[in-house]
């Protein structure tokens, strides 16, 4: 494989390893000849034979409360229907597939350690597995609510107001709303709105910092003794149920901290306290126990877990810590980073996120590049753009100031790409092997874009470790097969909810916040999941110096919150960052954990979590099909040693449909092996489950019928049919997760600058009836140019009721042209408006155009540089509209003299001179790159030459035309060079928000004289860029233009 190195793999590594191998039961499934399903005492007497392990039996009984009644009652020989019995002999197969496939953590499935680096492979798996049990985050939500009934209870706890509420009118409005923990009936997509009244208010800016619920209440009778204590109890309680207020009882984190902050706040000696205390003893108690030995010390637990809070799911969260001591060798890590770095060469551009890249067009077309906006006054539907579009808590719809970028990046295709993939799959699969090897070459055909500036900060890649034995390993021999759950986007992400198993907390911690070259903040994104019971996934330590609670308590040391409303967001020309108010460092936030943030989650959560995919034109990827997916089967891909892709099989459309008749099901199954070739021994993939099967057997197959029946899934061949085995992890399924940095770094920004310094963003509106008159003037594009002609008309009517006016066409969300007009004084803004009504009325009866409305205006104050920079832009907008409307008119009549490229160029050159006495001929040159494409021929060069001269440009151009006013309209210079800094040598200095704001001048110039066409815009710009170039290397060498 290529020597070059795009990531280097670092600790900590976790290794995931199933608790029981293959043949760790005595009990095979049961048979019934002739593919019959097993009769009631066959059935019977396999879930008696399965339950006489003690540690499945454990396990079982640890991972579902409905499994575990069903066993007891087949135990107590409860009388049971054979389809019953069927239903708990099949959950019971799949538990136990399900432990010996991919290893998954979850009770006691499989455990989790530590994976250290060495010389050589070094694997010992002795002693005995050790638990880790902590309270469900689902019950305890449950009892904390029946708690909170309580007076004394209640008065004890903590309280804050959610800073996720907001006004909307008369209603306080509360976006995100968790799942009740009573029911667990998610909430997606819904808001809570409540009245805002005199007392709501006060009691949010009461509790804008943490106070005790108690002194809330106290103050409240203070203020509002007429509403009377009992009555403004209930008001609070209400808040609190309905999350507008929140409680220290919410948890971020169960640690002992948390339990001892709660058993203070229930009182030492109430009933509640002594029977949270039973829980945590028992908790212990279980936690004592060896595996295999802890079935009557988890009833016990259960036990007191009910009597505390009788709500149907079990109290405790459990993990397990591997006693294996685990090295590998370089050589594997070697192999990991060699993929890691083919597939991102390959990853398509714009596939992922394409939303967030939309929302940084979308941001600097509204605010211009450079500006900093307030991150509430962003994420405000009505004062900024919203969320992007997709988002679901609460629902976004699809916004079209958003949804037009969308469309655009959509447009994005790679070239020939999917022919080159088409012909990768033939190749594998006309193979005997059914084997696709990619080599170097192969993967050159397809990459796109591989610059390491691009390279993601980190990864956590996950594979199966496949080998026989350790010796094999040193000896090269082995494989890794790439896991379904691909691993995640922030190195340490996957070991972080383990770290307090495998006591990494301090290096996965580095992982998540590094020492960087750059002053940047990372902070932990901290929030409620929507369904209570999923905090149990989100159970990471503090990770780093600093979090940003996101609805939820910020419990623990206040000096480490960072209040997401002091934020801003500013666009940097790559991407969006996140700033801080004063300093302007800037924040990076991180969700180190595998929860899927797009259900159940926040938006704003969501949105701070994917903030830097606003500038990935390209997003790290497992393989992909690109389209191909679909095929009935795919060969295998193998990177070096890395299985990027088993040789996969996907069921037939028969099987998929007859899943609720099994004879006809069965003999589907028949038909689609032979078609394709399916092994006899296959895995199930769904998400990130895997198991093996045996296709011969009758009862596996019916677990794959009732699996199928209820989610969508692919066959895989089985890790024994690459060739290598379990051997060296003692025949059980493995699993290493391998954090993965970018190498080299990304460089170092630029040091922060403190947000005061920054063009910070105060949205401006000149609403309707104000001094300016803005119309949308909608039209076909095709009767774009004869409605800009008659804009000479127009304002000729209002000239001495308009100190400036200016046009620009727009395509969303549909064509239009965009008219603006400013008078000095309010009673000439209202002749103004009736005089443009009156021609706009007249326009559309001659079906000139089709509807027309007042809007209001809102200038891109940022994007050229504050308010006194606009007022200079304007009046160049002005200039070029009276100049476009001319050149409309003379190239309506077809007898213009000079070709529109020619025009647009000279025109784009006039602009610039007119911004003073500068060096816009070396700012051009730098800027605007050689024609690669034909477009640009020597003969446009020499005929835009003779246009363009230094101070005659505007005059040429007016004699070429034919209008003499166009060198009357640019004779003065504009304003607006002094207030971008031009002067002197300035086009030789790199500026970013300068050469935005000239850029956009120039766009908006040929927006004006001919729309939106890409290819003639790009010929502009390239034209005057060789003219540029060819006048300063002839000044160079000392001679004259003729």
């Amino acid at each position: 494989m290529t020597s070059v190195n795009y990531f280097q793999a670092t600790e900590p590594i976790l290794l995931r390893i199933s608790s029981l191998t293959p043949d760790g039961l005595r009990s095979s499934p049961p048979r019934s000849g002739d593919g019959e399903l097993p009769d009631s005492e066959q059935l019977i007497s396999y879930i008696q034979e399965m339950m006489k392990d003690d540690f499945f039996r454990e396990a079982v009984a640890v991972s579902s409360v409905s499994l575990a009644s069903a066993l007891a009652k087949v135990e107590r020989r409860a009388v049971m229907s054979r389809k019953n019995l069927l239903s708990t002999a099949v959950s019971l197969t799949r538990y136990f597939l399900r432990i010996t496939g991919r290893p998954t953590p979850f009770g006691l499935h499989a455990g989790v350690a530590e994976v250290r680096t060495g010389d050589r492979a070094r694997a010992v798996f002795t002693g005995t597995a050790r638990k880790a049990v902590r309270l469900d985050a689902g019950w305890l939500a449950g009892a904390a609510d029946s708690w909170l009934a309580l007076p004394a209870v209640r008065r004890a706890v903590d309280v804050v107001a959610n800073d996720l509420c907001t006004v909307r009118g008369d209603r306080l409005v509360l976006p995100y709303v968790t799942a009740s923990p009573v029911d667990g009936t998610p909430a997606t997509g819904r808001e809570l709105s409540l009245r805002h009244t005199t007392l709501t208010a006060w009691i949010r800016d009461r509790a804008r910092t943490t106070l005790r619920y108690g002194d809330l209440l106290a103050d409240a009778v203070k203020v509002f003794p007429t509403a009377g204590e009992e009555r403004l109890d209930g008001v609070l309680l209400s808040l609190v149920r309905s999350e507008v207020l929140l409680t220290s009882l919410s948890p971020r984190l169960i640690d002992e901290k948390f339990l001892a902050r709660t058993m203070s706040v229930l009182g030492p000696s109430s009933d509640e306290a002594a029977g949270l205390r039973d829980v945590l003893s028992a908790l212990v108690d279980y936690r004592s126990a060896p595996p295999g030995d802890g079935a009557g010390a988890w009833t016990a637990l259960e036990d007191a877990g009910r009597a505390v809070h009788p709500d149907g799911r079990s109290v405790a969260q459990v993990d397990l810590r591997s006693p294996a001591e685990v090295e590998l060798p370089r050589a594997v890590l070697a192999e990991a980073e060699a993929y890691a770095g083919a597939l991102w060469r390959i990853a398509p551009e714009g596939k992922s996120h394409r939303r967030m890249r939309a929302y940084y067009e979308a941001f600097v077309e509204k605010y211009g590049e450079g500006a900093a906006v307030r991150l509430p006054d962003l994420i405000d539907p009505h004062r900024g753009l919203g969320y992007p579009g997709g988002y679901l808590n609460p629902r976004v719809s699809n916004d079209p100031r958003l949804y037009v970028h969308e469309r655009a990046l959509e447009g994005e295709r790679p070239g020939d790409r999917l022919e080159r993939i088409a012909a990768l799959i033939q190749r594998g699969v006309v193979n005997p092997d059914r084997e696709l090897v990619l080599s170097d070459e192969d993967i050159a055909r397809i990459t796109i874009d591989s610059r390491p500036s691009a390279l993601p900060h980190s990864l956590d890649l996950c594979f199966q470790l496949l080998a026989d034995s350790a010796e094999g390993i040193d000896a090269g021999d082995f494989r890794l097969l790439a896991s379904p759950m691909v691993g995640a986007g922030l190195a340490g992400a996957t070991a972080a909810r383990f770290a307090y198993v495998s006591r990494t907390e301090e290096a996965v911690a580095r992982l998540v916040d590094p020492a960087g070259a750059d002053d940047a903040i990372t902070a932990q994104v901290v929030f409620r999941p929507q369904i209570p019971r999923l905090l149990n996934v989100v159970q990471v330590p503090e990770l780093t110096r600093y979090d940003i609670p996101v609805g939820a308590f910020p419990a623990g040391n206040g000096n480490r919150h960072i209040d997401w409303r002091t934020l801003f967001v500013e666009s940097d020309g790559e991407r969006l960052r996140l700033l801080l108010p004063d300093s302007g460092r800037e924040v990076r936030p991180v969700v180190p954990h595998m929860l899927s943030m797009s259900s159940v989650a926040p938006n704003l959560a969501r949105f701070l979590g994917e903030l830097r995919f606003t500038g990935e034109r390209k997003v790290w990827q497992p393989w992909d099909w690109a389209g191909y997916g679909l095929s009935p089967w795919q060969p295998r891909v193998r990177i070096g040693k890395v299985v990027a892709s088993p040789l996969t099989w996907r069921p037939s459309p028969e099987m998929r449909h007859l899943t609720n008749q099994r004879d006809d099901w069965s003999r589907a199954v028949d038909h689609w092996r032979r078609e394709v070739r399916v092994d006899d021994e296959v895995t199930v993939v769904s998400g990130d489950k895997a198991y093996g099967i045996d296709l011969r057997d009758a009862f596996h197959r019916e677990v794959l019928r009732r699996d199928l029946a209820r989610e969508d899934l692919v066959l895989t061949e089985t890790p024994r049919a690459l060739g290598f085995g379990h051997g060296w992890s003692a025949g059980r399924s493995n699993e290493i997760c391998i954090p993965l940095v970018a190498h080299p770094p990304r460089p170092p920004r630029a040091p922060h600058v403190p947000v005061a310094a920054k063009t910070i963003c105060v949205p401006e509106r000149h609403p309707v009836g104000s001094l300016w008159t803005s119309i949308h003037i909608h039209a076909v594009l095709e009767a774009h140019d004869a409605l800009v002609r008659g804009l000479g008309d127009l304002t000729a009517q209002v000239t001495d009721t308009v100190d400036r006016w200016f046009y620009l066409r727009y395509f969303s969300p549909e064509p239009h042209v965009r008219l603006r007009l400013r008078s000095p004084d309010a009673a000439s803004a209202a002749v103004v408006r009736q005089i443009v009504l009156e021609h706009l009325h007249r326009a559309r009866e001659t079906g000139l155009l089709r509807e027309f409305s007042a809007q209001a205006y809102e200038p891109e104050t940022t994007r050229y540089g504050g308010p006194r920079a606009l007022d200079a832009a304007e009046e160049v907008f002005c200039r070029d509209s009276r100049t476009a409307v001319a050149q409309l008119t003379l190239l309506g009549s077809g007898r213009s003299p000079v070709p529109l490229h020619l025009m647009m160029c000279a025109g784009h050159a006039m602009l610039l001179e007119s911004l003073g006495d500068w060096d816009w001929r070396g700012w051009a040159a730098r800027q605007f790159p050689k024609c690669t494409d034909g477009s640009v021929t020597r003969g446009d060069v020499e005929a835009a030459a003779r246009l363009i001269q230094p101070g005659r440009t505007a005059a040429n151009l007016a004699a070429a035309c034919g209008i003499p006013g166009i060198e009357t309209l640019w004779r003065e210079p504009s304003g607006l060079g002094r207030e971008l800094g031009l002067s002197g040598d300035a086009g030789h200095r790199a500026d970013r928000r300068r050469d935005t704001a000239l850029v956009s001048l120039l766009h908006m110039q040929h927006n004006r004289l001919i729309g939106n066409d890409l290819a003639s815009e790009s010929r502009a710009i390239v034209l005057l860029g060789h003219v540029a170039r060819q006048q300063l290397g002839r000044a160079l060498n000392g001679k004259t233009q003729s």
